[in-house]
């Protein structure tokens, strides 16, 4: 598979993304599913799909990529219904294995929703899982500590725009906080590039 051309696609649905990270996470998890014959996805916060499209790519039908997404309304705002309508039906023709929950990542009935797809599919884990919803303190955290239960050992939790800056405060963006205290605590990879005024991807590997 040619990263840079998968890469290319993700921007061309808008990806909120320096290149030079996404394409070194991206590498990084690919290098991983080639060890796995069934190799399945979480994504919180998805907008307009780029990131989702990565993901779908490098699974490439031969496991599930699933997304939690608000439809509106949360930190950085949704997309809308419609808009969201479209974006799904456009995944769902052109790839294999996507699931969809609309609703707050935060809340037991998204969790339950969750738990129900996974049953129906047969999956008992994740192996890899993008945390890029909620961008507060709070939030990432709430995330962190609902969906790590369902990440496999040894799989791989990634959290977007861990970098402390001006441009992530003004809009009220604190992953670089709870990234801080949580990446000791498991072995851990920043992936950050450019002059560090956004961005920054934090990387946590789960116990085996």
């Amino acid at each position: 598979m040619d990263i840079n051309n998968v890469i290319d696609k993700a921007f061309g649905l808008y990806m909120p993304q320096v290149r030079e990270e996404i394409t070194e996470l991206a590498t990084m998890v690919n290098y991983r599913r080639k060890f796995r014959e069934n190799y399945n996805i979480l994504e919180i916060g998805t907008k307009f799909g780029g990131t989702f499209l990565i993901w779908n790519e490098i699974v490439g039908g031969n496991g599930h990529c699933f997304s939690i997404d608000m439809c509106d309304g949360g930190l950085h705002g949704g997309i809308g219904d419609e808009r969201m309508d479209e974006r799904n039906r456009w995944f769902a023709e052109n790839y294999k294995n996507c699931h969809f929950i609309r609703g707050n990542s935060h809340l037991a009935k998204t969790n339950r929703e969750l738990f129900r797809q996974m049953n129906e599919n047969k999956l008992n884990g994740f192996d890899f899982v993008f945390i890029d919803g909620d961008h507060s303190y709070e939030g990432v955290k709430q995330d962190f500590e609902i969906y790590k239960q369902f990440c496999r050992p040894g799989g791989l939790i990634a959290f977007h725009d861990i970098i402390d800056s001006p441009k992530h405060r003004e809009r009220g963006v604190y992953v670089n906080q709870f990234w801080n205290e949580v990446k000791d605590q498991y072995p851990s990879t920043q992936i950050i590039y450019g002059d560090n005024d956004w961005g920054g991807i934090g990387v946590l590997e789960m116990p085996a």
